[in-house]
């Protein structure tokens, strides 16, 4: 229905419109494989208004809303579908900070452990987000962790993620 919806009337008032439907929708569910799939339908609207729009910050927001997409899909551990929200919301905007933090994740997630240690490594010191409790990558990383832990991650990804951890912690 989706669509038909978009398809019978694709102004950008509509799509405007559907696109408050979906984030309310992604706000008022906990369940990541849900929010997953709501994302899907809301980067086809972005990505709709995009070829209407250039607009700087209708780039930045599409970029967030990858973003998002890229985060849950990595909580659903649909490593795919995270790599590529990531990577699209990487071509909209190389300066999100939420971006390129997820981006040595997905590396670590799809198999390239030594590429993404670098890519931590590279980062951890960097300046995340001035005055907040995560002024530093690391610090996020370390946020992030505890957050792929509670999402029930497997034993072979945990144990990913603690040699990470250990790495961050000792350089």
């Amino acid at each position: 229905m989706f669509n038909e919806l978009l398809f019978s009337d694709p102004s950008e008032n509509n799509i405007y419109s559907y696109r408050g439907y979906f984030t309310t929708s992604i706000a008022n569910t906990s369940d990541y494989s849900e929010k997953v799939r709501e994302y899907e339908k809301l980067s086809k609207l972005d990505e709709k208004l995009l070829k209407l729009s250039s607009d700087k910050d209708l780039r930045t927001e599409t970029a967030s809303h990858y973003n998002d997409f890229g985060w849950f899909a990595l909580l659903s551990k649909d490593f795919p579908k995270a790599k590529m929200a990531i990577s699209k919301g990487l071509e909209l905007d190389k300066t999100n900070v939420y971006l390129i933090g997820n981006e040595p994740h997905i590396l670590l997630f799809n198999g390239q452990t030594e590429l993404a240690a670098k890519k931590y490594l590279e980062l951890k010191d960097r300046v995340f987000s001035k005055g907040s409790s995560l002024p530093t990558f690391k610090d996020a990383f370390l946020a992030d962790f505890k957050d792929f832990k509670s999402a029930g991650f497997s034993a072979e990804d945990l144990e990913k993620i603690e040699s990470i951890k250990k790495k961050l912690i000792s350089k």
